[in-house]
């Protein structure tokens, strides 16, 4: 195991008070955490303790990931849901339209409005069937859990395939209000949430089952009476569904009439392309990514990067891809383990060396370096960092990608220093004793290096 140390190479070197407190602060850490600083100009190690070890990354993957549809697909990228009909349209109408999924994370309910606006611009007045073809990707991922973080990937995913609902209370002991978000879904839900008196929310919201395109939830407990009105998201498990049921009420809001309704299946080889959506590019999805550490945006992001690998939408090929980009960059292979994109599985292996090098790498890259970096949260001002106190003193700033596990803590980015210095640096914390004690720490080393 390498202990920590300072490598010095005059002029670079820090004083000895730093390097004490440097060695200080990673004593400080659990047994499983690695730290890797490098200076930005040089690419000289500053600090390294348990550098190449390898650890859970957290949401730190993110950083990989978001690297590799950087170069791979570039920062313009956009994905393409496409509308197909097998006949010209007549008189207003079309016989069955087909909607083909491209793995758009940015496909919302928002972005299905502007969809069904557009095709009755495109003079659309009636469609007899909705197909929704998800085929794109050689296999989708279920959710991993009941939560909005935890949820599966589609070629066909809507609302990052997550349904909300907004709890409300009315008057102490009578039933609190449920709506679904977006109203359009109704689902079935079993249960009551009671308005009380007490000072803190009880209730739960459970997903059931899903059958023949229905939902159904249960719920219970209790919301306090003077407690605001709160939207709470669960993880859908028939995206297809999702997205057919939305897109049913929003045609006959818009003024399409859908007569049958809709259903899955495959678009017919000679279809023609009616309207194709896309989406933002790729360099604003990437802040959404990195801002709000958006599982759901990665997973879908790898099935992308697997594309431009292997010509099809596989997670295999994406995960593949996102290991070779490491050893690219001189990592071991021994050290690395990529099991996801998101950073969400406890099976993910990657050093703090390793994290380092994708920074430095993204820093050197002019064509995405803007792109990379405003995708990431500044301390203090925006994103995961938004709260975070590092203590700097005016003319240092912070630029970073936060982590979150049970046991799991780590932060990496950019540190610009009150000399004008910049640094890449990387903090994995594994066996923390707690979020609260992880965070401190890596507050603590980032103040530590912003003297340098």
């Amino acid at each position: 195991m390498q202990s920590a140390a300072l490598l010095r190479a005059a002029p670079l070197s820090p004083s000895d008070k730093l390097l004490g407190n440097l060695e200080q602060l990673a004593r400080a850490a659990p047994a499983n955490s690695g730290i890797a600083v490098f200076d930005l100009a040089s690419g000289t190690p500053v600090f390294l303790h348990n550098a190449e070890k390898p650890l859970k990354p957290a949401s730190v993957m993110k950083v990989l990931t978001s690297a590799v549809a950087l170069e791979d697909l570039g920062p313009e990228f956009q994905f393409r849901t496409e509308f197909l009909v097998e006949a010209p349209l007549t008189s207003g109408r079309v016989q069955n339209l087909y909607v083909k999924g491209g793995g758009d994370p940015a496909l919302t309910v928002e972005e299905l409005w502007k969809i069904s606006r557009n095709l009755g611009l495109l003079g659309v007045r009636q469609i007899d069937n909705v197909i929704l073809d998800d085929s794109g990707f050689n296999s989708g991922r279920s959710p991993v859990g009941q939560r909005a973080y935890q949820t599966g990937s589609s070629a066909l995913a809507f609302n990052h395939d997550s349904l909300g609902f907004m709890v409300c209370p009315t008057q102490s002991g009578r039933e609190a209000r449920v709506e679904t978000v977006p109203p359009e879904i109704q689902p079935r839900i079993e249960g009551r949430i009671q308005t009380s008196s007490s000072e803190a929310a009880t209730f739960t919201i459970d997903e059931l089952y899903q059958q023949g395109g229905q939902l159904a939830f249960k719920i219970g407990g209790a919301i306090p009476k003077d407690q605001e009105c709160e939207t709470f998201y669960r993880s859908v498990v028939d995206p297809v569904s999702y997205l057919g049921q939305t897109f049913r009420g929003i045609l006959k809001q818009t003024g399409v009439n859908l007569l049958s309704g809709y259903r899955g299946g495959k678009t017919p080889v000679g279809a023609k392309v009616l309207y194709a959506h896309l989406s933002p590019p790729l360099s604003e999805i990437l802040k959404d990514l990195n801002h709000f550490s958006n599982n759901f945006i990665a997973e879908q992001l790898l099935y992308a990067i697997g594309a431009h690998l292997s010509g099809n939408f596989e997670r295999e090929a994406g995960l593949k891809r996102l290991e070779q980009y490491l050893i690219s960059l001189g990592v071991s292979a021994a050290s690395v383990r990529v099991v996801d994109a998101s950073g969400l599985s406890h099976s993910s292996r990657l050093s703090a060396s390793a994290v380092a090098r994708v920074l430095k790498r993204m820093a050197e890259l002019d064509s995405v370096r803007p792109e990379f970096e405003n995708s990431l949260s500044v301390g203090g001002r925006s994103g995961t960092l938004k709260r975070r106190d590092f203590g700097l003193v005016s003319g240092a700033t912070v630029r970073g990608k936060t982590g979150t596990l049970d046991g799991v803590s780590s932060l990496a980015g950019y540190l610009s220093c009150t000399s004008g210095r910049k640094l890449v640096f990387a903090i994995l914390i594994n066996d923390a004793p707690s979020k609260e004690a992880a965070e401190r720490l890596e507050n603590q080393i980032v103040k530590s290096l912003s003297d340098l």
